[in-house]
């Protein structure tokens, strides 16, 4: 059974990701961190948490990885924690294609 860190909400289309600040580098993980029956997609961040600079390069990283404008992600939810909830604006259809390499554990994409 396929588990997509993706759901719909009145919103629009949310993506969980789960962030690890401080990292050596840039990259989104295969989706592989579960909480309870959610997936997120694991995010390394070089970004500190503090002053809010990792909250707001993890936008920006979803954005490039998924082939998006950074203004079509906004994160909604985990300001404070390492789970967080982007709104992205594009269509479920693209979002799910440009999901698949992780999905199917092609493990480490988009290392910046």
């Amino acid at each position: 059974m396929e588990v997509w860190p993706l759901r719909m909400a009145e919103a629009g289309l949310l993506l969980d990701v789960r962030v690890r600040p401080r990292a050596d580098r840039e990259v989104v993980l295969g989706v592989t961190w579960r909480k309870g029956d959610r997936s997120r997609l694991p995010l390394w961040l070089r970004a500190a948490p503090v002053d809010q600079v990792a909250n707001r390069a993890c936008p920006l990283i979803v954005a490039a990885a998924l082939g998006l404008p950074v203004s079509r992600v906004t994160m909604v939810a985990g300001g404070k924690g390492l789970d967080k909830t982007l709104v992205l604006e594009a269509g479920e259809a693209r979002i799910r294609e440009a999901l698949r390499p992780w999905l199917q554990g092609a493990g480490a994409v988009g290392e910046g």
